[in-house]
């Protein structure tokens, strides 16, 4: 495997687990919390640092700052609004760039908020029940996933292709968050439910971007932890569709 760089976009000391997962997965991670590396690519687009990221990680955390998706706040708290406005940024070069995106958990919802979409800022108690972080340990349940054949002539059918044949997709998940995608943008599709309905992972209609509800990073197989099977699939994939057809 050629050496590929992970960009991770969050608050130093709060993304060790996602930097870990990273270099089990074969990755070298890389991770910022200021708009330096922005900068020095708009001063030398094609020689920066940031040119050379190969895809985009954007990590779990507080809640988005409901204004940067103009809602008023019905129950968001623990906001960043300078890294919310820091990942929205990041966001835009790497879909500018059409190269891979993940994210995850606080990352899930800034991709959907960032394309229009609308949260769900404090699920009702009944929800919360199945999704909400235990007092010293992630919640668990069910998903299940939109068959493939339901993607036909989808151009990131690849992706999915490459999710799909693995024996991992795990069929219980984690969970910790209090809020999840109430409405998706239409280049948004999602392909795994919670066993409740709640939309646990979508896809980009055109682009390599993934946004998963649940946490990979610290969810475990015998391989490792999950997030390598999405890091490969977006990677291989960006890099060499037509193998996967």
């Amino acid at each position: 495997m050629s050496i590929r760089f992970i960009l991770i976009v969050g608050r130093a000391g709060f993304v060790e687990n996602y930097k870990n997962a990273v270099a089990s997965a074969g990755y070298i991670p890389v991770v910022t919390d200021s708009s330096d590396l922005l900068a020095e690519c708009k001063k030398h687009p094609t020689g920066s640092i940031l040119s050379r990221m190969d895809l985009l990680l954007l990590p779990g955390g507080g809640d988005i700052s409901p204004d940067l998706f103009h809602e008023k706040n019905l129950g968001s708290y623990n906001i960043d609004r300078d890294l919310d406005r820091l990942q929205f940024s990041y966001l835009d070069y790497f879909l500018l760039q059409k190269k891979p995106v993940l994210g995850i958990c606080k990352g899930m919802q800034i991709i959907n908020a960032k394309l229009g979409g609308a949260l769900i800022q404090d699920m009702n108690q009944e929800a919360l029940a199945i999704h909400a972080y235990l007092e010293k340990e992630d919640n668990r349940h069910g998903c299940s996933y939109v068959p493939l054949n339901e993607f036909e002539n989808f151009p990131m059918l690849p992706v999915l292709k490459c999710l799909y044949k693995s024996p991992l997709l795990p069929a219980q998940i984690n969970s910790a968050h209090h809020q999840c995608v109430h409405i998706l943008p239409k280049e948004l599709l999602p392909f795994q439910y919670s066993s409740d309905g709640v939309v646990e992972g979508f896809i980009h209609g055109s682009l390599p971007v993934i946004g998963l509800q649940w946490h990979p990073e610290r969810l475990f197989c015998p391989e490792g932890s999950f997030l390598k099977l999405f890091l490969d699939a977006l990677l291989f994939s960006a890099s060499d569709k037509a193998a996967l057809t």
